[in-house]
């Protein structure tokens, strides 16, 4: 079998099992709840973000838009933000 082949062959399988995982995160999602209610879109954000994924990773587990999870990544990190005390 020629290196091409075996690098394609790798290729796909990777991509299958990365889909495979996003699956499953996006089923333990589903699972985890807040006050006896659903995570909200940006709860599970934020606790994407927390585990260490970056924005495009986030978007395909949640199926989202890049762009949408990091204006989310944004206004989350900035609510965080104390406001300063003036004196």
């Amino acid at each position: 079998m020629r290196q091409e082949d075996v690098y394609g062959e790798l290729k796909t399988e990777l991509k299958y099992l990365r889909e495979r995982l996003n699956l499953i995160i996006r089923l333990l999602l589903g699972v985890l709840k807040e006050n006896n209610k659903n995570l909200s879109e940006r709860k599970k954000i934020e606790l994407l973000d927390s585990l260490g994924l970056r924005p495009k990773e986030i978007a395909e587990v949640l199926n989202k838009k890049r762009n949408y999870i990091t204006k989310e990544l944004t206004e989350l990190r900035k609510s965080r933000k104390k406001p300063k005390i003036q004196r």
